[in-house]
Formats: structure tokens, sequence, C-alpha cells
């Protein structure tokens, strides 16, 4: 059982920084981070197993940063939700190529667990992926299979 401690989901980038435009927080700015994090919390959620993650997860073993990390991934669609009002349709080369990724994000987050066995606490996977108004649906069945 994980013991009772308080958490926050971390995500540090500052301004002109992101995932999408590939710039991330430096070491020293995520060892800044933690250490300001670690004076009030126990656990941090991460959203992805990616280079932010790493980074993170190299301080905290580097520097012994006493805190526990939770890392999700978020599966691209593999289905069609047509009652997503934002989006949800995806062509079949999308789905063939999401299912494609999803496996490669399961094993880069499978290769963090077994690098920092002693950091990760948890995963998430999908925990969205099967509300019926979220544009990359999967069904909770194959969302198993793929976390197996």
């Amino acid at each position: 059982m994980i013991p009772f401690g308080r958490a926050v989901c971390y995500s540090g980038y500052r301004e002109h920084q992101g995932p999408q435009i590939k710039v991330y927080p430096t070491y020293e700015q995520v060892l800044e981070d933690l250490t300001i994090l670690s004076k009030h919390f126990d656990y941090i959620r991460m959203y992805d197993p990616y280079e932010h993650a790493q980074t993170v997860l190299k301080v905290i073993k580097d520097h012994k940063i006493p805190l526990k990390v939770m890392v999700g991934v978020e599966p691209r669609g593999e289905i069609n939700n047509p009652s997503c009002p934002w989006g949800g349709l995806h062509s079949d080369e999308e789905i063939k190529f999401n299912k494609v990724f999803n496996y490669q994000q399961l094993d880069k987050l499978a290769e963090l667990c077994n690098k920092y066995e002693d950091i990760i606490l948890a995963v998430a996977v999908g925990n969205e992926c099967t509300s019926e108004w979220h544009a990359n649906l999967m069904l909770p069945s194959t969302i198993a299979k793929h976390v197996r």
C-alpha cells in the first residue's frame, strides 16, 4: 500500500518552453523546482515518460531528493469517437500509427520504471481514454492489453 502523503501534479515548463516546441526545463531549473516541492510534497505526477520526466527522475536520483513519482501516458485514439465535441475522428492510417505509437510510449514507460524502480511509485495509462467525451477513445480491454 502506498503511504499517505501530499501530492501535486508537476509540469516545470517556463515561458517559451513546452513539449509541443520541444524546449524543456534544464537540469538546473528542475533541481530548483524539486528542491522547493520536496519541502511541501511527498509525491509528484508527471504526464509522459519523455525528456522532461527523464530529467526529473535523474535529478531526484542524483540529489537523493525525497520525492516519489507517478508517471502517466495518454494513449492516442485507437477507435473513432463521434461523440467527442472537439475531435475524436481518426483515419485508418492514424489509428494504425496510434497503435504503434502507444506501444512505443509504454515501452519507454517500462524502461523508466525499470531504471528508476526506487523512485517511480505508480503509473497511469489512459485514465481518461475510456470516457465517452475523450478524443483519444480506447476500450478498457485494449488499455489493459497494452499495459500487460
